[in-house]
Parts: structure tokens; C-alpha cells; sequence
């Protein structure tokens, strides 16, 4: 009947329909994994590339460098008759590491930005930063030629893996590298100096140098009257406990990263006094820079001090530890604005040595008998 020929007729049109959408699903899934495939397959040529041209700078080292009649690598001292070029000691690292490519230098400029040293030279532009010379090394112009020529190959090889072997984008990017050797070095004989910036350095680093030292002096100094119970028969100072504890444990990690035994990323790595940040002791603005900002209290005393400026926890020993003038003296020349407490006799109408605190509690205490006395009133008037 024609009834059951349309029946059949929708139902072929719904198998078909379904077949169709099996069909898409199948095509949409044979493609995505054919994408899949050839990212996988790019990473892999990339790293393959990218381990080719570490082996063959790791070759040129070899052969250029350190196996020859006379090698270039040394100490200074060594070609001191010749002239000398100044590099940057982690650019140096990661290129005779041959474990770390040099790809994001050469996508991020020229090679020559790699060598170039302009960003190191001083304000005046008339030599080396002095804050970044011990950052660097020596080596002799021969050497500083061959690394040059080295990274010049791993660059044209980079560019010719980038392009997929398009040798016109090789020729015109490597035409910029024809620029002249002088421009991009640090010369011992020329421009590793500013006389200016270095006695400017020189005067900066004594004074950071006599700071360290009275640093050092003051934990000391704390450091004696911990271990000395002894009651000297002279003025005595109240120092906040927190405030001790915060200052050793700071002296302790700074004096760990100057002889390389602290923790972390740079163990094992001593600093350069120039490096020690030592900012957080400095107390140039206080009114700037409240003590909450950074990890020590540059008042010494402003946990342990009132809003009238006394000690209400003078007599509490867990919060106060007292020390000699010396030792005070010794603080306050590392923190020329720490809030001073001199150690009292106890006054019964005072807690600690502040008459207002006392005050005050006084009132709180007597303020509920009070309201208890005018509610009182109240009633008996109405």
C-alpha cells in the first residue's frame, strides 16, 4: 500500500541520515587525529633539529676551542700581552653547556645582541658597569672570535630549520651579522673602565661594607647579653624579643647567601657584597616606610610601644629582653630611629612605665559601676 511505501521511505531517509552522520563523526575523528600526528611529528623534528645543532656546537667547542696545540680557554693572566674581551659569564654558561640552545636569543634579535655588551657599560658610556664587571670574564680575542663564529653557525643553522630550508631567508637574515667586531666588544685595553662610576662603586661599597659591619657587631652584641644574666649597675634599655628573634634569623640568611651556604636556587653560589640587598635595615624615610612593609621593625621597638610612646609590656619578659647601653648604642647605629625605653623602677599607678595606659584601664574598669549607678538613679527618678 502506498502507506507502507512511505513507512519504508522515511525509514531509509533516517538510515541514511544516520550512516551520513557515522560518516562525519568517523572523517572528524580520522582528522583531528592526522592533526594530532603532525603536531607531534613538527615537536619531534624540532627537537631533533634542536639536538643536531647542540651537538655540532658541542663538536666546534672541541675542535676549536679546548683540542688544540695551544687552546684558547684560561685564565687572563695568560694572554695579558694581547688583548683582552669581556663576556657575560651566563651567556658563557649556556653556551658551553651545549645542554641549553641558544633559540630564544635568536628569535628575540640578532646575534649580535648576544654579544653585544652595551646594556653592560655605565652611564657615562666610557666602560663597564662596575656593579656587572664580576659577572663576566676575560678571555682572550682569538677565543671571543671562535664563539662568535660558533654561535653564527648555530644561528644560520636555526634559521634554516625555521624556514624548512629556505635558503633566501637564510642569506638576507645573515646579512645583518656583517657588522664590525669592535662594535659589540668590552675591551681591556680600551673601555672596561670608567674611572668616575668606579670610585663611585668604590665609595658605595665601603659604605654598604661599615654597614654589614655594624650589622655584624650588633648581633653580636645581643647575642652577649643573651647568654649574660648578669645585672650590670647601669642604665638598662627594653628590646622587643620579636624584634631580636626577626633581626637574627634575618643577619643569619643574609651572612648564609654571602658565603653561598643558603638555601635555594643559589646554594653553593657565594655573593658579591654588591648583591646583598640590604635595604630592608635602611631607615632613610620612616614616615614613607612603615616597618610593616618589610620583614624587620627599622623603629626596633614598635610592637612594644603605646600609642602615648611608653612601654606597657616593660615588665613582661616575654616581650621585653633588657640590654646595657653599649649593646643599645650598638643598635643605634645600625637603626638611628629606634624608639628608646630606658628600664624603670615598677610604679603601681602606671603599667609598664605609662601612667595614660594605666589611666585608661582605670576608667574601663570603672565605667560598667557607673553606668550601673546612673541606670540606678534613672529608676528612682521615673
Amino acid at each position: 500500500s502506498m502507506k507502507s511505501l512511505d513507512e519504508i521511505a522515511k525509514v531509509t531517509e533516517i538510515n541514511n541520515r544516520k550512516q551520513e552522520t557515522h560518516d562525519n563523526v568517523l572523517v572528524s575523528m580520522k582528522f583531528e587525529r592526522d592533526e594530532h600526528y603532525d603536531r607531534e611529528e613538527k615537536v619531534q623534528k624540532k627537537m631533533n633539529r634542536r639536538t643536531k645543532r647542540l651537538q655540532e656546537r658541542s663538536n666546534l667547542i672541541c675542535r676549536r676551542l679546548l683540542f688544540r696545540d695551544k687552546a684558547l680557554m684560561g685564565h687572563a693572566s695568560d694572554f695579558s700581552s694581547g688583548q683582552s674581551v669581556w663576556l657575560d659569564s651566563s651567556m658563557l654558561r649556556c653556551f658551553f653547556s651545549c645542554d641549553d640552545s641558544l633559540d630564544e636569543y635568536f628569535r628575540k634579535a640578532r646575534v649580535a645582541s648576544i654579544l653585544n655588551n652595551n646594556s653592560y657599560l655605565c652611564k657615562h658610556s666610557n666602560g663597564l658597569n662596575p656593579y656587572v664587571a664580576c659577572r663576566g670574564k676575560l678571555v682572550s680575542f682569538e677565543m671571543y672570535k671562535a664563539v662568535k663564529e660558533i654561535i653564527e653557525a648555530e644561528y644560520e643553522s636555526f634559521l634554516r630549520d625555521e624556514s624548512d630550508g629556505d635558503e633566501t631567508h637564510v642569506v638576507n637574515c645573515t646579512k645583518k651579522l656583517k657588522t664590525p667586531l669592535q662594535e659589540f666588544v668590552i675591551t681591556k685595553d680600551s673601555n672596561i673602565q670608567c674611572k668616575r662610576c668606579g670610585l663611585s662603586c668604590q665609595s658605595e661599597m665601603r659604605g654598604k661594607l661599615k654597614f654589614l659591619e655594624g650589622i655584624v657587631s650588633m648581633y653580636d652584641a645581643l647575642a652577649e647579653e643573651q647568654s649574660d644574666n648578669e645585672i650590670v649597675p647601669d642604665l638598662r634599655y627594653a628590646i622587643s624579643r620579636n624584634f631580636v628573634t626577626s633581626f637574627r634569623k634575618y643577619v643569619e640568611n643574609k651572612i648564609k647567601n654571602l658565603t653561598g651556604k643558603g638555601k635555594g636556587k643559589n646554594e653553593g653560589f657565594p655573593h658579591e657584597i654588591d648583591d646583598l640587598d640590604l635595604d630592608d635595615l635602611r631607615s632613610k624615610d620612616v614616615a614613607k616606610r612603615p616597618f610593616e612593609d618589610g620583614p624587620i621593625d627599622i623603629l626596633v621597638n614598635s610592637k612594644i610601644t603605646c600609642e602615648h610612646g611608653h612601654c606597657p609590656t616593660m615588665f613582661n619578659f616575654r616581650s621585653v629582653h633588657e640590654i646595657s647601653r653599649k649593646t643599645w648604642n650598638e643598635v643605634l647605629s645600625v637603626f638611628p630611629n629606634a624608639i628608646e625605653h630606658i628600664i624603670c623602677p615598677p610604679n603601681e599607678w602606671a603599667i609598664g612605665n605609662c601612667q595614660q595606659c594605666y589611666e585608661e584601664k582605670q576608667r574601663s574598669i570603672e565605667f560598667p559601676e557607673k553606668m550601673e549607678i546612673w541606670r540606678s538613679r534613672v529608676i528612682l527618678e521615673e
